[in-house]
């Protein structure tokens, strides 16, 4: 036992009455209660409190330190940093005891370090009182070994502030802008509006059924697409919402940049007003059309229809940085516009739609073509299934015949195309009212 704790146990074995060996026993116990979380010295204070003793040592003032200054082994220290990124909580079991934790990334401008919040603490993150980019001071922490690194770990006597007054931790601001992004990056923190939400779909997989939904986000230099691969990371967040990002990593392919939210990514409400880019909040508009109706060059346009045919699905390789198709010449693969480059797989499904007026060849890629497959169990399956896609409309060099290029596509919503259509028929009819 340390200095303090002989002391501590001294005192209360004075003042109680009790052996200093029952005191050390009833503080072992109190540390096995608390799973390991509490430090003998915290565990002694809490003894103390529960036998009703005044134990008033003088204790070492917690002392600030930089975190390219810390070392394993180090005690009560207080250490200010700029969040960089925040893990998903998680649980533990020890000793038969269930609790939580979350793991922590600070910044102050002389390193970067882990901190672990436990239990109690693990609010901050639940509730969404700390974010990326937040300041946080946490006072009398220890500095224990994580992976070979020095790792701040909250105790029982550790607290944390956010955003303290007059504390400026240095650390470097982690956001980035959608217009910076190129489509390789694997760890992305954002700030964005929502400018769009998409049908959410559903898919199956080796761990069973899983939803993804998709969104269009913007901020004042871009927009992109935003797959969230666990819809439920999603929940009550709406168009016109300002969002914090972290944790996400980037795609892009011939659809343009993608920002992809995965199982560490989180999706958090932002305090501060998000404004996108003149112009970038009035999206698209989409334009229904018949397919007998579709001409060459024609743009987000929609279409209802049947898959009737299924062509085959193929894999082409693409070059990671800009999305065209690359070729390959003696092992390595070329891109057409960033000459020799690392190239990523991609779907590419090949099909035919007939909505009754007419049928037209289509090609769906990547992820959307993945998940269409995967969400009835093949390729084979798909022919019968109605569905709502959007897209763009050009004629083929090869076949000279118009090809539609899906960019998103869900199943049709039946009940809204029945209120549509009912819509339609009072407006033309003159009629009015409910």
């Amino acid at each position: 036992m340390n200095g303090d704790l002989n002391e501590l146990v001294r005192k209360i074995s004075e003042k109680s009455g009790l052996s200093e060996e029952d005191v050390k026993k009833r503080i072992s116990d109190k540390v096995k209660a608390f799973a390991g979380l509490l430090t003998e010295v915290g565990a002694a204070y809490a003894v103390a409190k529960e036998l009703g003793v005044d134990v008033d040592i003088e204790r070492e003032i917690s002392k600030r330190v930089k975190i390219s200054e810390l070392q394993p082994g180090m005690e009560r220290v207080t250490v200010a940093g700029t969040i960089v990124r925040i893990f998903p909580p998680s649980t533990y079991e020890k000793d038969g005891k269930k609790g939580k934790y979350c793991r922590l990334i600070i910044s102050d401008g002389t390193g970067e370090i882990g901190l672990t919040l436990w239990n109690r603490d693990v609010k901050y993150v639940e509730e969404g009182q700390i974010k990326i980019g937040d300041v946080v001071e946490v006072v009398n922490v220890r500095v224990r070994e994580y992976q070979g690194k020095p790792s701040l770990s909250m105790s029982f006597d550790s607290r944390i502030v956010v955003n303290p007054e007059g504390v400026d931790a240095q650390g470097q601001r982690p956001f980035q802008k959608i217009g910076e992004l190129t489509g390789n990056e694997s760890i992305v923190h954002l700030r964005a509006k929502i400018l769009r939400v998409f049908p959410e779909q559903e898919f199956q997989t080796e761990n069973g059924l899983q939803k993804m939904i998709a969104m269009i986000i913007g901020d004042e230099t871009g927009t992109a697409r935003l797959v969230i691969w666990d819809s439920d990371k999603a929940k009550g967040f709406k168009e016109g919402d300002s969002i914090v990002i972290t944790s996400a990593y980037t795609k892009k392919d011939e659809r343009g940049l993608s920002i992809h939210l995965g199982r560490l990514g989180m999706l958090q409400p932002s305090r501060e007003e998000v404004s996108a880019k003149d112009g970038v909040q009035n999206r698209p508009t989409i334009t229904r059309k018949r397919i007998d109706e579709l001409k060459d060059g024609d743009k987000y346009i929609a279409v209802m229809a049947t898959i009737s045919r299924i062509f085959g699905v193929r894999e082409i390789f693409v070059c990671k940085k800009c999305g065209k198709k690359v070729t390959e010449e003696d092992g390595k693969y070329i891109c057409p516009n960033c000459g020799e480059t690392e190239a990523a797989p991609r779907t590419v499904l090949s099909l035919e739609l007939d909505d009754g007026y007419g049928r037209i060849r289509s090609v769906i890629f990547g992820d959307l073509a993945n998940n269409m497959i995967n969400a009835v169990g093949g390729p084979d399956r798909l022919p019968g299934t109605e569905i709502f896609a959007t897209g763009n409309v050009r004629k083929s060099k090869v076949s000279d015949r118009l090809e539609f290029f899906i960019r998103d596509a869900a199943e049709v919503d039946y009940d809204s195309e029945i209120l549509q259509l009912l819509q339609t028929l009072k407006t033309r009819l003159g009629e009015s009212g409910e």
